[in-house]
């Protein structure tokens, strides 16, 4: 019997979700990376643009800040790391289980990364770039289709990463 509905897959979401905002320090540890890690690459890349004479490639010295504020405050979101439970679960055997659930596994893996993805922007990516605007200042789209287009890229972003580490991951059931 297989599940109607989308009910299912809105409870994984909020499971992905409470999962990671159980952890708060952890994502306060992220935080204080990220702001780190962005005041360094900020100095690095400002005095770049400066060297260089105001302009790196078409980048000012406020338009490369967003970038790197941007790019610092998605880092939680999107999955450049490749760590998955399902790759877990299928070398320890326990995919089984999942198999046996009357949901699709895709989705199901999907539908818990993207609540986990979605919590991470709250306490990372939010304050991040609001730091970065305040202490460094950034350029600031004054349309509205870059905000639209960056929400889009966002969300395409969290499911191709999400993609390929289930593909890595499923690559286990042949090779571990």
């Amino acid at each position: 019997m297989r599940a109607h509905g989308g009910m299912p897959y809105w409870r994984l979401f909020r499971a992905g979700w409470r999962r990671q905002s159980t952890y708060r320090l952890a994502a306060l540890g992220g935080l204080i990376a990220n702001v780190t890690f962005g005041f360094l690459k900020v100095a690095l890349l400002l005095a770049t643009v400066d060297a260089a004479g105001g302009s790196v490639r078409g980048y000012d010295a406020a338009t490369m800040s967003a970038y790197i504020w941007v790019s610092q405050g998605l880092l939680g979101s999107i999955n450049l790391n490749g760590r998955s439970d399902l790759a877990d679960r299928i070398k320890d055997g326990s995919v089984v289980v999942d198999l046996l659930r009357p949901v699709n596994l895709v989705a199901a893996t999907y539908a818990a990364e993207l609540g986990r993805a979605l919590f991470s922007l709250i306490p990372r990516a939010l304050p991040s770039i609001a730091i970065g605007a305040l202490v460094v200042g950034m350029a600031m789209p004054t349309e509205p289709w870059p905000y639209l287009l960056g929400l889009l890229s966002v969300v395409l972003g969290a499911l191709i990463s999400i993609a390929a580490c289930y593909l890595v991951a499923v690559s286990g059931f042949w090779l571990v």
